[in-house]
């Protein structure tokens, strides 16, 4: 995707490149702020209550993320003023992942914040689920 933007000067074109490239890469933030990733990949999911899903706040809409460390599970809230909640897996803690019709599946070891089990995620369609599962099994190896 490409996009154009004229400016009226150079300096106002060094500020806009300066901010983001600041989302782009992460900017330092004020202690206590959260950093936020650049992430490759994300998808649109569901969080079932089967087994690890039960055990998380995170049942409902989610968003899958990836980077290359980590997968990280982004809750939807209806309500923007409510922040939003995250669940992280290193990469190095998931066992094994892979997906059944619409369902992606993935096995993580017990030093996750979860515990050790199975996290059932719907995505739209067939397509999708095996989609997410190649792009992380690429990451994993």
């Amino acid at each position: 995707d490409k996009f154009c933007i004229v400016f009226d000067n150079e300096e106002e074109m060094e500020d806009w490149l300066q901010a983001l490239l600041a989302v782009q890469q992460g900017e330092k933030i004020e202690e206590g702020g959260v950093v936020k990733p650049n992430f490759e990949h994300v998808w649109e999911v569901f969080v079932h209550s089967k087994q690890l899903g039960s055990k998380t706040n995170m049942t409902g809409p989610c968003r899958l993320c990836l980077t290359d460390q980590a997968v990280t599970l982004v809750r939807r809230e209806k309500d923007e003023t409510v922040p939003e909640t995250c669940l992280e897996y290193s990469l190095q803690k998931i066992r094994c992942c892979g997906h059944v019709d619409t369902f992606f599946y993935m096995e993580v070891g017990q030093w996750t914040a979860t515990g050790a089990g199975n996290l059932w995620l719907q995505a739209e369609d067939t397509n999708i689920a095996e989609n997410i599962h190649l792009t992380i099994l690429k990451y994993l190896q």
